[in-house]
């Protein structure tokens, strides 16, 4: 149980972090636990999207909304990177990957780390779904697994807190 209280004590000093090395944090703490503490996850309530960019290094450059109902999902400070195309490759019907104009494989979803808006009951489970956490909108944003998931451009992310593209728009910060 030492373990467990050293990997929350990492967790809730993160913030010198990468979204990536938190993200997997959490999930060694949910793979050892069972659980996760929810107090410890990053918050975007009090994030103010209509302040001008101040050029810091703990500042964000864009943020994602829901597209229908335009709730504040992530920043891209929270996004978990992952090398784009590296891994397995997923074909569409065609026999094609999907690739953007430069050749490379196209990644129709964004990796987030686990999020305080994320339904507490659901991130109890190993795999689930992503909700909008409007009440009134509630759309299926995407999945989650502790264990990970394949992404469109083939590359394997854990934990996979996937929310798809099509699902959000992603704005930039006012300059």
């Amino acid at each position: 149980m030492e373990e467990v209280g050293l990997v929350e004590e990492v967790v809730s000093m993160s913030s010198a972090l990468s979204s990536s090395e938190r993200a997997n944090l959490h999930a060694e703490t949910f793979l050892t636990t069972g659980t996760v503490d929810h107090d410890n996850l990053p918050d975007t309530a009090q994030v103010d999207v209509s302040a001008p960019a101040s050029h810091s290094a703990h500042d964000f450059l864009w943020y994602a909304r829901c597209r229908k109902c335009r709730q504040l999902l992530v920043t891209n400070q929270h996004v978990v990177s992952h090398d784009v195309g590296k891994g397995f490759k997923q074909t569409k019907r065609g026999g094609a990957n999907a690739t953007s104009s430069g050749g490379e494989p196209e990644c129709t979803s964004l990796y987030v780390e686990p999020m305080r808006w994320m339904d507490q009951e659901a991130l109890a489970d190993r795999a689930g779904v992503l909700l909008c956490p409007n009440a009134k909108c509630q759309t299926r944003l995407g999945d989650f697994d502790w264990a990970g998931s394949t992404c469109s451009c083939g590359a394997w992310v854990t934990p996979a807190f996937q929310i798809k593209m099509s699902k959000i728009d992603k704005m930039k910060k006012p300059t």
